[in-house]
C-alpha cells in the first residue's frame, strides 16, 4: 500500500493542499501527513523514475489522511490531494498512475470510471494464495492543478463502495 513520510514544515516547505476530514463509518481518522516528492515516489517499484517525473511535472506538495478500522466493507482508506504547478503536470502524474497502478496494488484490473468526471478506477482482487490479501480499489482524478487520490481496502471494497467517498472528497476539495 501507499507509504507516507511526515515532513516537518519550515519556511522553505510549500504549503500542502488542504485535505478535508470525511466521516467514514467504523473507521478512525489519522492526522494529516504532508507528502513530499520522496514520499509519493516511494509508491513506485522504481522510486527514482517516479521522483524524476514528479519533479519534471512541477509537483509542489501533497497531503494524505488515512482511516483505519474494522468496517464490514472497508478497513483502510487513504485519501490524498497532490498539488502541481500546472494542470499539465497533474495530468502527467495521472498518466504515470494509469500505467503503473500495479506498483501500488499488485495485479489490477481497470474498471469503468465513477460519476466523478475524469476518474480512473483500478481494482485488485485477492488471488487466493495469501489468506490476508484483501480487495482494494484505487480511484484517481484531476481538478485543475490537483490530483485527488483514493485507495481503499477491505472485504467489501469495490467501486460501488468507494463511489460515495470519492464524490464527497471531490465536492469538498
Amino acid at each position: 500500500m501507499c507509504a507516507s513520510i511526515l515532513v516537518a514544515c519550515s519556511p522553505e516547505t510549500p504549503a500542502p493542499p488542504p485535505l478535508p476530514e470525511l466521516v467514514l463509518p467504523h473507521l478512525q481518522s489519522r492526522a494529516t501527513t504532508i507528502l513530499d516528492v520522496n514520499a509519493v515516489a516511494s509508491d513506485a517499484l522504481d522510486p527514482a523514475a517516479l521522483g524524476s517525473l514528479l519533479q519534471e511535472s512541477g509537483f509542489v506538495a501533497g497531503s494524505e489522511r488515512i482511516y483505519l478500522g474494522r468496517g464490514r466493507r472497508l478497513a483502510r482508506v487513504s485519501l490524498r490531494v497532490l498539488l502541481f504547478a500546472s494542470p499539465t503536470g497533474a495530468a502527467s502524474y495521472l498518466a504515470w498512475l494509469r500505467s503503473h497502478a500495479s506498483d501500488l496494488m499488485g495485479r489490477t484490473t481497470q474498471k469503468d470510471p465513477l460519476a466523478v468526471p475524469g476518474s480512473m478506477v483500478f481494482v485488485h482482487e485477492p488471488a487466493g494464495c495469501c489468506p490476508k490479501e484483501t480487495f482494494s480499489v484505487l480511484v484517481a482524478w484531476r481538478r485543475d492543478t490537483r490530483v485527488l487520490f483514493l485507495l481503499a481496502a477491505g472485504p467489501g471494497a469495490d467501486p460501488r463502495t468507494v463511489a460515495p467517498v470519492a464524490d464527497e472528497l471531490d465536492a469538498l476539495v
